[in-house]
C-alpha cells in the first residue's frame, strides 16, 4: 500500500512540477516576445533595438520605414512584416536596418521599387514572394558593397533578377525627392546631402575655371602690351 501511495505522490509531484515549469517558460516567452504598437506598426524590442513584426495593410503609395520608434532604433524588418500590404508601391528602408526578414514584403502585389541602404546585410527567404510588379532596386552603395549582402537563395528570384541601380543617392527618381528629403534630413550618406554636395562642387569648379581663364587672358594681354 505504501509503495502505491509513494508512486501516486511521486507522479503528482512530477505533474505539478512540469505544469509549473511550463507556466514559467510560457511567461518568459511572452515577456521576451512582448508586442508593442505605434501607429501603423507592431514591433518587439530586444536590447533597445526594434524589430517591426507587422505593418498595417492600409499603408499605401510610397512608404518610408521609420528609422526609430519611440526613441529606439529600428534594426530589423521582421518575417512577413509587410506581407499583403497590397497598396504599397515604393518602400524606402532607413540606414539603421540590417535585416530584411523572411517573406517581409511577400504578396505586396503593387510594390515596384525599393531603396536599400548599405546597412542591410541580410535578405531572408522569399522576402519579395509574389511581388509581381517589382522591378527596381535602388541601392545606396556600390555594386561591390551590394555583393556583400547575404541573400537567401530560396524563393528570391524576383529580388535577385530585378534591376539594380547603384549609388542610388544621385540617381533615384526625381518623383522621390520630397520623400528622401522628409525621411533622411541631415543624413550625409543619403540622397539629399550627396546631391547638394555634388552640385556645390560643380559650381565651385565652374567658377574656378572661369577665374583661371580670365587670369590667363589678363596675363597674356599684359605681356603682349609690354612687347610693344
Amino acid at each position: 500500500m505504501m509503495k502505491i501511495f509513494s508512486k501516486v505522490l511521486f507522479m503528482t509531484a512530477l505533474i505539478v512540477a512540469l505544469f509549473t515549469g511550463n507556466i514559467v517558460f510560457a511567461q518568459e516567452d511572452a515577456e521576451a516576445e512582448k508586442l508593442y504598437t505605434n501607429g501603423a506598426y507592431v514591433f518587439t524590442v530586444n536590447d533597445d533595438k526594434v524589430t517591426i513584426v507587422e505593418a498595417s495593410e492600409s499603408l499605401a503609395g510610397s512608404v518610408v520605414v521609420p528609422s526609430n520608434i519611440q526613441g529606439l532604433v529600428v534594426t530589423e524588418i521582421g518575417a512577413e512584416a509587410f506581407a499583403f500590404c497590397t497598396q504599397i508601391t515604393e518602400v524606402i528602408v532607413p540606414n539603421t536596418v540590417s535585416v530584411i526578414g523572411e517573406r517581409a514584403f511577400a504578396n505586396c502585389v503593387a510594390l515596384k521599387n525599393i531603396v536599400i541602404p548599405t546597412s542591410v546585410r541580410y535578405v531572408g527567404k522569399g522576402a519579395f514572394h509574389d511581388c509581381i510588379a517589382f522591378h527596381d532596386i535602388w541601392y545606396q552603395g556600390t555594386d561591390s558593397a551590394a555583393g556583400k549582402i547575404h541573400i537567401d537563395s530560396s524563393d528570391n528570384q524576383i529580388f535577385t533578377q530585378a534591376k539594380w541601380h547603384y549609388d542610388a543617392c544621385l540617381e533615384a527618381p526625381s518623383s522621390w525627392k520630397h520623400v528622401y528629403n522628409n525621411a533622411f534630413d541631415n543624413q550625409c550618406n543619403l540622397c539629399g546631402a550627396n546631391r547638394t554636395a555634388s552640385h556645390i562642387w560643380i559650381w565651385v569648379a565652374l567658377v574656378v575655371g572661369i577665374l583661371v581663364v580670365c587670369l590667363c587672358g589678363a596675363v597674356a594681354y599684359i605681356l603682349a602690351r609690354k612687347k610693344k
